[in-house]
């Protein structure tokens, strides 16, 4: 009996403590909440795709852009395979996408391009 009160004096002393900063107005500080920034929509657009990332190099009539680095694509006819092996790897000062754009916007863009090539 002994014991048994003396753990539930224990308990209450420590319940009581827990009680103590509340009661003094000194609770315990907030938890911060990290929120994350809204991710940024994914581009499924060819055109779009394009011009953002090809477009300060190369020239494609369909995207009407201008680049004078890499070499003029209107109507060079490019199939699928060919735009998304130079997308996904680079060649010489063109740099690989790989890590740039998903799978799915490295698909898209090869399309868009092997499409806009063959006009």
């Amino acid at each position: 009996m002994r014991k048994s009160l003396i753990g539930l004096l224990a308990a209450a002393l420590l319940a009581g403590a827990a009680l103590v900063p509340v009661a003094l107005g000194t609770a315990p500080a907030k938890a911060k909440v990290k929120v994350k920034a809204a991710a940024k929509p994914v581009v499924l657009d060819g055109q779009t795709l394009f011009r953002s990332n090809c477009g300060g190099c190369h020239t494609l009539a369909d995207a009407k852009t201008h680049g004078r680095v890499g070499p003029l694509l209107t109507g060079d006819d490019l199939d699928v395979p060919s735009v998304l092996y130079m997308i996904e790897n680079g060649d010489g000062v063109m740099p690989s996408f790989i890590d740039t754009l998903d799978a799915k916007q490295i698909k898209t863009l090869a399309a868009w391009v092997s499409k806009a090539t063959n006009d």
